[in-house]
């Protein structure tokens, strides 16, 4: 594969980062996505194959594709952002992960507290079971295969999907694999595999067990290595690898992770769901603290020795202390817990006062409250999200981010995903906006506000094939939902789909017949593709609905231009004026349209107010220029079009009105080099060559003049400007006699 060659025309490959029996995997970039966000490409290269092979692989992608990407969008694993065949090679693209693999952490930390261990199986065991509940197992759990995502702490799965499978055909296949990252890694891998299964298709149960391997070697800090040495192939028990004896945790575990990697039939978990049922149960009582030392194995090396009998107690003095400490203990507990207890009922009545407070506007008396509440119980996350949405009311945009990302530390929530993302959209940080509602999705893949906004955001950027794409998902969930269409129909206008656009306007005013932004906007998507009568109607409705849309009546002002109805235009400019005094374009408009019917006073008075407010509107200064060349003030009509010039050096028909005034006056050498530029710029500008013509016809350059009256009749028939076409011809027509 070349490096920066763009995979199915979006992902552009920057360098190789790893390599496996069935291709390399590239980190790339998504060019279709603002900033070009990176990305994992994983190449399945079919080339490598034997034919019969090739056809059996691609077989299964084509029928496994739809089910990977779907099954991806679940939070702990890699997303699967596309996938597609291209140069006789399979291409899945997924979402790159920033973080450490457990493989690196242990290497760091050697070994783990209890406490995270447990931490580790259930993420891992909530993952499992998702995957096994929809009939697929991973057959590759191992520490290197476990990246804690940077942003939310989390453990993702990779590595999932098809390489296991595909391995598997080439292996009954007898197709010789090589592995190019040699042999180390693949014995390190025997460690995660039971050795009865090694040999034969893995199935859920080598998931788990594979999965209990990582919890004994996080535990005891023992390298993939060692941890092989110890494996035993009596099976004593049916454990394959006698690790009890190697570190302190509590009996309640020890039992799980026995009966994870035990090999023995009825002694091991027959799904992820019961091991995870029974790991929550201990869960509890570790976040207590309330472990009995009792339960809790010594993890002294042991000696083979002939047990000395306990001494015989010679009164009762010893009982009687061992009693009465064992009561001060239970007396000691049990206090804790009511005390812990305490604490969460105090905090929970003073989290339900503050909803109350935050319902009535009362948001400052709210955050008060739900602080003292996080003194009581500082691990409650909804506590810490409903602070935060007092703060965002306030507009304490920085206070409330703060409080939504400690909600999510403690746990995820896509409500609070979202939350967050409307407060970096308020701080203008897009891209943060984004990734959050990318994470909403990601555990809520139906949440249309999140599609909607997301694509609202995507608009803003002017990323409008993103923002169509999610306006689309949004309206196949609700098809029902108005807004959806209509903001389609804008990013669509945007991109130039008119027809697009026009289809989504029309399906929003059939979902709700009194929405006049769907009538509006409409109506310029009419006014773009020239259907001005049409856009005329659609403002009309506008109006009825919101009789003081100042802009609707500047926009029918201008449609009535276009269909040379001056009176009519004039009419809604004033109106627009009336409403809004600052109307500039309303303005401009009555003087192209008091241009047009001779009155050049008014006119000149409406551009010059338009030029007030706006010194830089070179069409204001142009159109008073030709209001002052038709008046007969020909040097102030070239010191508007010089002034118009020097604003916008590429307007073309300042050059050619400017030339025209030019030709007035006799100066042919200035007009012909006005008319040059005008059609340098614009080669349809038909006044030019029509003008030009007239020159060079009175300079007796026949042939060239012949040839410019020629292309201005071609130009104005073109344009359907059948009067001006008729004077091109009669002056050909003079000039060929």
């Amino acid at each position: 594969m070349i490096i920066d060659q763009i995979v199915d025309q979006r992902y552009r490959l920057i360098k190789p980062i790893n390599s496996s029996i069935l291709g390399q995997t590239y980190l790339a970039t998504d060019t279709h996505r603002p900033k070009s966000p990176q990305c994992l490409v994983r190449e399945i290269r079919l080339s490598n194959f034997k034919k019969e092979n090739r056809e059996v692989i691609l077989s299964l992608f084509q029928e496994k594709a739809e089910k990977i990407y779907r099954l991806s969008q679940h939070n702990g694993l890699l997303n699967l952002l596309a996938y597609s065949e291209e140069n006789n090679n399979i291409y899945l693209v997924e979402d790159y992960i920033v973080g450490l693999s457990l493989n690196q952490e242990l290497a760091i930390v050697k070994f783990l507290p209890e406490v995270e261990v447990i931490k580790i199986l259930k993420d891992v065991l909530e993952i499992l079971a998702f995957i096994h509940g929809h009939g697929e197992t991973h057959g590759k759990i191992t520490p290197a295969n476990l990246i804690r995502r940077e942003l939310d702490g989390k453990l993702v799965l990779i590595n999932f999907w098809l390489e296991r499978k595909i391995t598997r055909i080439l292996e009954e296949n007898e197709e010789l694999l090589i592995s190019k990252n040699g042999s180390k890694n693949n014995s390190d891998s025997l460690l995660y595999i039971p050795l009865e299964e090694s040999q034969k298709e893995l199935d859920k149960n080598s998931d788990i067990y594979a999965l209990g391997i990582i919890a004994i070697q996080a535990l005891t800090g023992l390298s993939t290595q060692d941890l092989l040495k110890q494996k035993q192939t009596n099976k004593t028990l049916g454990l394959e690898i006698p690790w009890q004896n190697l570190q302190v945790c509590s009996l309640s575990l020890s039992n799980i992770i026995d009966k994870m990697v035990n090999t023995q039939g009825k002694q091991h978990y027959d799904s992820a769901s019961e091991a995870l049922t029974e790991l929550k149960n201990i869960v509890i009582f570790t976040k207590k603290n309330i472990l009995s030392k009792l339960e809790t194995i010594i993890t002294v090396p042991q000696e083979i020795d002939t047990p000395t009998p306990p001494p015989q107690l010679r009164n009762n003095t010893k009982i009687r202390l061992i009693a009465g400490l064992i009561v001060i203990t239970i007396a000691g507990v049990a206090i804790a817990y009511f005390w812990h207890w305490q604490f969460i009922f105090k905090a929970q009545a003073l989290y339900k006062q503050s909803r109350e407070l935050a319902k009535q506007g009362e948001q400052q008396a709210a955050i008060a409250n739900y602080t003292q509440a996080l003194q009581l119980n500082p691990q409650n996350a909804a506590i810490y999200y409903q602070r935060g949405n007092s703060y965002y009311s306030q507009r304490a945009y920085e206070k409330a981010i703060k409080d939504y990302t400690a909600a999510i530390t403690i746990k995820e929530n896509y409500h609070t995903y979202y939350q967050r993302a409307l407060t970096y959209y308020e701080l203008g940080d897009n891209e943060k906006a984004i990734t959050d509602l990318t994470q909403t999705l990601r555990i809520y893949p139906k949440y249309t506000q999140a599609y909607q906004k997301r694509g609202r955001i995507y608009d803003k950027i002017g990323d409008y094939k993103n923002a169509i794409q999610d306006y689309s998902q949004s309206i196949k969930l609700n098809p029902q939902h108005s807004d959806a269409y209509l903001h389609r129909g804008i990013a669509r206008a945007a991109i130039g789909d008119q027809a697009g656009a026009i289809s989504d306007y029309t399906q929003t005013i059939k979902l709700n017949p009194s929405n006049a932004q769907a009538y509006e906007s409409r109506g310029i998507a009419q006014f773009e593709i020239a259907d001005y009568q049409s856009a005329i109607t659609d403002y009309d409705r506008v109006l009825e609905l919101k009789p003081d849309y100042s802009d609707t009546y500047t926009k029918r002002c201008s449609a009535y231009l276009k269909l040379a109805n001056y009176r009519a235009a004039i009419k809604d400019c004033h109106q627009a004026i009336e409403i809004n005094s600052q109307d500039s374009l309303a303005y401009h408009n009555q003087c192209i349209a008091y241009l047009n019917l001779g009155k050049y006073q008014k006119a000149a008075e409406n551009c010059s107010i338009t030029i007030e407010m706006n010194p830089k509107n070179a069409e204001a200064y142009k159109n008073r220029g030709r209001v002052r060349s038709a008046s007969g003030d020909l040097s102030g009509a070239i010191e508007d079009l010089n002034t118009t010039i020097k604003i916008n050096p590429d307007n073309s028909f300042a050059y050619s009105d400017r030339g025209i005034i030019f030709l007035d006056i006799g100066n042919y050498h200035q007009a012909i080099e006005d008319f040059d530029q005008a059609i340098k710029i614009n080669p349809s500008n038909a006044i030019a060559y029509y003008n030009r013509g007239i020159i060079l016809s009175e300079l007796q350059e026949i042939q060239a003049a012949i040839a410019d009256l020629r292309q201005s009749a071609n130009l104005f028939l073109e344009q359907g400007r059948t009067k001006n076409y008729q004077n091109s011809q009669n002056m050909l027509e003079k000039l060929l006699q």
